[in-house]
């Protein structure tokens, strides 16, 4: 009886779910996800949106992400939220926590909603940074997609109408649709929420490098450094589409603007940065690398995912960073000197990070767990990783590949296929590019706790160093003669020619 219970309880279950599911495709297939952004002053107050979205099961929420110090992340600035059916009944709703609703009787199909969106944040200073929510500046209003949208659970292609003031103008890197500059279609919903927009008078700028269309947007003031910034993208540009030669066709929105902090975040197919000071040549070291930083993550972070989160954030960051250095100095856009500080700044503070007594204990796999505490750790350290990986790879290899073929086969193993990967897969690819076992690597340095020679690396390298880690000091000098290995081995890591004091 038992057993036969059980039977009927499986085959229940069963049912449900294939019903629900049946239910879901039904909806997809006699319905369209349409939004309408509505803005009716050049300086607003409001967005208004009306949208019409398929629905199952009765439940409509906004993504909280970057939102997460107000109670009820972006909900918190929706007002006057109004649904009805395709009969322009309107529908009981309840608010629920974490920027959740849901419509009485559960109700399934598509329903139109209208509702307000409180721009008070692009006014304010985001604790986060204002490239994580929005700003508004100079007539121009740059906004994250996340505060703007009520979904549902339905993830299929979106709709987008914009209907603004005469003279804007819109930016984003949805796909526009034919005949109507005003209308965008998103793929999906991380499409949809994970991307930027930039409404109104701003500068923009038109770039492409292989299969990536590529838009620089400007606003307000940022503008006038355009003659610097553009020329030094366009290189960085270059150089990752050549390593990542086989990225997809994508367009691609990157945003910089002046704001009270230097700042960046990159999304899905857009980033956002934000500038302190005067963007000159001589700041090209931080504004440069900002950029050249976050755009990085287009591929290392966005495409390439891996899980969980907190084990790959040493991977994600310090590559990142490693890549972003790396390729200002190849492409001219700074000199060996800021090169080697550079390198200076990452070893001292990857250094301390092995020494002080906050983090012992700590290993660089483990650090992206408590991420903002252990900074040095993620980012220094995670460079670290990277800078000696790739000698490791170039010895092994008597030169033959590196870690730019390392980061390329781990982007068509698992960025391409969108398949997440595992901290053993990293292990793995890197011990298949340098065509022997390398295990042994990351089980002292990343897994473990050991400290890096870092000294015997950059003597590879012709460089000595001297350091006191605790104090989280490195000075690196170039040797006064180098032999043909060390020669080499510099040359081909920075294209440059190796020069002797």
């Amino acid at each position: 009886m038992k057993r036969k219970n059980a039977f009927k309880l499986l085959v229940w279950i069963f049912f449900s779910v294939f019903c629900l599911e049946a239910e879901a495709q039904s909806v997809r297939q006699n319905s369209k996800a349409q939004y309408r952004i509505k803005i009716t002053e050049e300086r607003p107050k409001f967005i208004f949106v009306e949208a019409q979205i398929p629905v199952s099961e009765g439940h409509l929420f906004m993504n909280r992400f970057g939102a997460d110090n107000f109670p009820n992340g972006w909900a918190t600035f929706v007002q006057n939220l109004e649904i009805k059916d395709e009969k322009d009944q309107r529908l009981a709703i309840a608010a629920e926590p974490n920027a959740s609703w849901q419509i009485a009787g559960k109700y399934s199909g598509l329903v139109k909603l209208s509702y307000q969106i409180d721009l008070s944040f692009v006014y304010q200073n985001w604790s986060a940074g204002n490239e994580q929510a929005g700003r508004f500046q100079d007539n121009s209003l740059f906004l994250v997609a996340r505060p703007l949208f009520i979904v549902s659970a339905i993830d299929d292609k979106r709709q987008i109408t914009f209907d603004l003031p005469g003279s804007w103008k819109v930016t984003t890197p949805w796909q526009k649709a034919a005949g109507d500059k005003f209308v965008f279609n998103a793929e999906n919903q991380t499409d949809l929420l994970s991307n930027t927009i930039v409404l109104g008078q701003f500068a923009e700028y038109k770039l492409k490098k292989g299969a990536l269309d590529f838009t620089l947007a400007l606003p307000g003031k940022m503008n006038e450094s355009a003659q610097i910034i553009v020329p030094a993208l366009e290189k960085v540009l270059g150089a990752y589409a050549k390593l990542f030669d086989k990225t997809p066709p994508t367009n691609y929105l990157m945003t910089f603007f002046y704001d009270v902090q230097d700042d960046g975040e990159a999304y899905s197919r857009s980033a956002a940065f934000t500038a302190r000071n005067k963007v000159t040549r001589n700041g090209l070291i931080i504004w440069g690398n900002f950029l050249a930083h976050e755009f990085f993550h287009f591929w290392n972070g966005q495409q390439m995912r891996g899980e969980p989160r907190e084990t790959r954030e040493w991977f994600n960051e310090g590559l990142s960073e490693y890549f972003a250095n790396l390729t200002l100095f190849r492409a001219g856009l700074i000199g060996e000197d800021l090169f080697l500080k550079k390198m200076e700044k990452h070893l001292a503070l990857y250094l301390y990070f092995k020494a002080a007594a906050p983090f012992q204990g700590t290993s660089i796999k483990q650090a992206g767990t408590r991420k903002s505490f252990n900074r040095p750790g993620v980012y220094n350290g995670g460079w670290t990783i990277a800078f000696c990986l790739d000698l490791l790879i170039r010895e092994k290899t008597n030169g033959r590949r590196n870690l730019a073929d390392f980061m390329r086969l781990m982007y068509e193993k698992f960025g391409l296929p969108g398949k997440p990967y595992s901290y053993q897969d990293i292990v793995r690819t890197a011990s298949e590019i340098a065509g022997t076992e390398v295990a042994d690597f990351f089980q002292r340095f990343v897994e473990g706790t050991e400290v890096l020679p870092v000294a015997d690396y950059l003597e590879k390298l012709g460089l000595e160093a001297y350091d006191k880690g605790y104090a989280g000091e490195v000075y690196i000098f170039k040797k006064r003669s180098v032999n043909d290995s060390e020669r080499k081995l510099w040359s081909a890591l920075t294209g440059k020619v190796r020069r002797f004091r």
